[in-house]
């Protein structure tokens, strides 16, 4: 994932669990289900993949005005409500 997406080799920990994460979303070799499904007994939700390292932005909960400055970030990994930026 690292190399893929030209990040810095310092984010190898985001890497490891965004690769932990999508390779408990994958279908197995031995059986038709990931493993997530077998241990929660429902197909997992993959509207929410994106890629590693991918342009994202952050939403505000606070509007801004129009000149307030904005910033563009860089999805990380996957986070349990939302992703880390």
């Amino acid at each position: 994932l690292i190399f893929d997406s030209k990040m810095k080799k310092k984010l190898w920990g985001e890497a490891l669990y965004t690769s932990t994460y999508l390779l408990h979303r994958s279908p197995t070799s031995t059986t038709d289900y990931t493993p997530i499904e077998m241990w929660e007994h429902n197909k997992p939700n993959l509207s929410r993949l994106q890629l590693f390292g991918c342009a994202a932005y952050a939403k505000v909960l606070n509007p801004l005005k129009k000149l307030d400055e904005r910033e563009k970030c860089i999805f990380f990994l996957y986070a349990p409500v939302g992703y880390r930026l």
